[in-house]
C-alpha cells in the first residue's frame, strides 16, 4: 500500500502554494484512478486465472481461500500514472510526486518477489525498513532534524524512528 505516501504528500501539500484548481483536478482524477484500477483489475483477473497466478494461503496469509496474485501490479500502475501526470503538469507538486516515482516502483518490486518466491517477513521488514529510510530523505531533502511530530518530544532519533516506522508500516 502506498498509504503513507500519500499522508506525506498531503503533508507537503500544505506546503504548496495554492494553485487554481489544482484541490478541484485532485478530486477529479481521484475517483478517476479509482474507476480505471477497478476495470483494469477486472482484466487482470481474468487474465491472471489463464496464466494461473492464484496463490494457496499459508502460515503467513490473511486470507483462508486461494486469491489472485500479483493484483498490486494494476494499483501501482494506475498510481504511478497519476502522480506522473502531477508532476508534469503542476510544477509546485514535482519534488513529491519525483520520490513517488522513483520509490514507488521498489515497493512493486519487493511485492512481486514476494508474490513469485514466498519471501521471508524478516527480508521483506529489512527492505521496507530501507525504502522508509530513502523516501523520508528524499522528501525532506536530507534534513530530518527538522522533522517533527507535534505528539513527540523534540528528540531528533525519536521524530525519526518513528517515521521511519510509519512509512515502512503503509508500503
Amino acid at each position: 500500500s502506498n498509504s503513507s505516501i500519500v499522508v506525506l504528500l498531503l503533508i507537503k501539500l500544505e506546503l504548496l502554494e495554492a494553485e487554481e484548481g489544482f484541490l478541484f483536478q485532485l478530486l477529479i482524477y481521484g475517483p478517476l484512478c479509482f474507476c480505471a484500477s477497478y476495470c483494469f483489475v477486472y482484466m487482470f483477473r481474468r487474465t491472471a486465472l489463464e496464466l494461473g497466478l492464484v496463490d494457496r494461503p499459508n502460515h503467513r496469509s490473511s486470507h483462508q481461500m486461494p486469491t489472485i496474485k500479483g493484483g498490486g501490479v494494476v494499483f501501482a500502475s494506475v498510481y504511478l500514472a497519476f502522480v506522473l501526470f502531477f508532476y508534469l503538469y503542476w510544477p509546485g507538486f514535482r519534488g513529491a510526486s519525483a520520490v513517488i516515482l522513483i520509490v514507488c516502483p521498489s515497493v512493486l518490486v519487493i511485492g512481486w518477489l514476494d508474490d513469485r518466491f514466498n519471501l521471508s517477513a524478516m527480508i521483506r521488514l529489512i527492505l521496507h525498513l530501507l525504502i522508509a529510510v530513502v523516501i523520508l530523505l528524499l522528501l525532506t531533502d536530507g534534513r530530518t532534524q527538522g522533522l517533527q511530530f507535534l505528539f513527540l518530544p523534540p528528540i531528533f532519533w525519536l521524530n525519526g524512528l518513528f517515521a521511519v516506522l510509519f512509512v515502512a508500516w503503509f508500503t
